[in-house]
């Protein structure tokens, strides 16, 4: 367990900027001093390798010291994460690692940001987000992907047929939670194709048959070849009536590592 002096705490009031690397989530846990807190000019923090489980209240306690903080970045840290911010304007979260031993169901992310400008988002479909009044978002990049045995393996179709329906099923409904979230940007970049690949069959609970991306301009998308992905991305298309540009990058995957001169398929007509 970490835990920083109490000085720190106590007379930094002056503070505008706070970054702290951790030595892995798995190995740092945060400690916060048992003594007021607060950080009246702190607009930047960023955390990385840290493990905010330990207090149910650590992150409350922390993000609530800090009044006026605008731009908030996560990597590789284990969050129960309750923020609700009228200044916040920027926020990161990125907990692509190489491993993972937490229960990754018992982790949740709740954000309310009517400010925020700009989101990046790279997580797992198996953790559970709620993000909430994003009326002022600009631009986002959403790159949730479901967690693979294989560390460092880029993302692979076969992980995404294997899912039980009932897997397959939650993870769609909570990207179309994100797909709703995000509905007010002007530039999306969707930068992970397993993302498409579980919408596709979940687009009948956007509900709303008015449902329109009506700001966006930019669209930025990695994919597969893949009849999910590419219906996904047609009808992200088509409720997109203001769409200026869009970039798609195909990401070509290897069906079969073992097989003879390693072929590399693109199009994955095997893939259900």
């Amino acid at each position: 367990m970490i835990k920083l002096p109490d000085c720190l705490f106590t007379s930094c009031k002056s503070l505008t900027k706070f970054k702290f690397r951790g030595g892995g989530r798995d190995m740092t846990d945060f400690a916060l001093p048992n003594i007021p807190i607060y950080f009246p000019r702190l607009k930047y923090l960023e955390l990385t390798g840290v493990s905010l489980l330990g207090d149910e209240n650590l992150t409350s306690k922390l993000f609530s010291s800090c009044p006026v903080l605008e731009s908030l970045l996560l990597t590789e840290c284990s969050v129960k994460f309750h923020f609700s911010s009228l200044i916040l304007k920027h926020f990161k979260l990125d907990n692509y690692d190489t491993y993972d031993s937490t229960d990754e169901y018992a982790i949740t992310v709740k954000l309310s940001a009517p400010n925020l400008t700009s989101l990046i988002c790279k997580d797992y479909m198996s953790r559970d987000y709620s993000l909430e009044n994003l009326s002022s978002l600009v631009t986002a990049d959403i790159g949730m992907r479901v967690k693979d045995k294989e560390n460092f393996a880029p993302e692979r179709p076969k992980i995404y047929s294997e899912l039980a329906t009932d897997v397959r099923e939650m993870y769609g409904a909570r990207m179309i939670k994100f797909i709703r979230a995000v509905r007010n940007v002007t530039d999306l970049k969707l930068s992970s194709p397993g993302f498409l690949e579980v919408v596709s069959g979940s687009l009948d609970l956007l509900g709303d048959l008015n449902f329109q991306f009506c700001d966006l301009r930019f669209l930025n998308i990695v994919t597969w070849v893949s009849g999910n992905c590419m219906n996904a991305l047609a009808y992200l298309v088509k409720i997109s009536p203001n769409i200026q540009s869009i970039f798609l990058t195909i990401q070509q995957t290897e069906l079969d590592t073992n097989s003879p001169g390693g072929d590399w398929i693109v199009g994955l007509s095997s893939f259900p």
